[in-house]
């Protein structure tokens, strides 16, 4: 859970897993769910929106699985470009229906399994209000930053753990 101190835009990308330490270390096959939320903080309602997202060729988009969004969209991919379109969604702006004046897109897709420790993930979104130029989000990020394998030598198990030494948490 994050606290928010000061001003606040209302339109952001979300990941979960967020990895643990500064960097977001996650394990090198780790699923990801994002959602990209927005709003129209607008003087009028916004009749088209669309949603860019530029998957990071970290990610396998063979793996993408759209969850679910909160008005009726159209999904197109191109290469590694996901990009929902919202035609005639008519958001109203939110100083005459804040509440209404919201939307999200969730989605999930893996890591590739090649991915090798300290290879970073990440990624944002941009939004589209109309013929307005695009509103930019903040940027998620997660870097692999463990590795585990166990190892069979006769009839002992091994267990390799990185990164090691460890300060924090090892996940095993």
């Amino acid at each position: 859970l994050k606290t928010v101190i000061g001003s606040f835009d209302p339109n952001d990308k979300q990941v979960t897993p967020e990895g643990l330490g500064a960097t977001g270390d996650v394990l090198h096959n780790t699923r990801f769910d994002y959602r990209i939320r927005f709003q129209n903080t607008g003087t009028a309602s916004a009749i088209n929106i669309f949603v860019m997202d530029t998957i990071d060729s970290e990610l396998d988009l063979n793996t993408f699985v759209m969850h679910r969004a909160s008005h009726n969209y159209d999904l197109v991919i191109n290469g590694n470009i996901l990009t929902w379109r919202f035609f005639n969604i008519n958001l109203p702006d939110s100083t005459n229906d804040e509440r209404g004046s919201h939307g999200f897109v969730k989605f999930a897709i893996n890591a590739k399994p090649t991915l090798r420790l300290t290879d970073k993930i990440e990624n944002k979104a941009y939004i589209y209000f109309d013929f307005n130029v695009p509103v930019i989000t903040n940027t998620v990020g997660s870097t692999v930053g463990f590795e585990t394998s166990i190892k069979e030598p006769g009839k002992k198990l091994a267990l390799t753990a990185s990164p090691n030494p460890t300060k924090d948490v090892i996940m095993v």
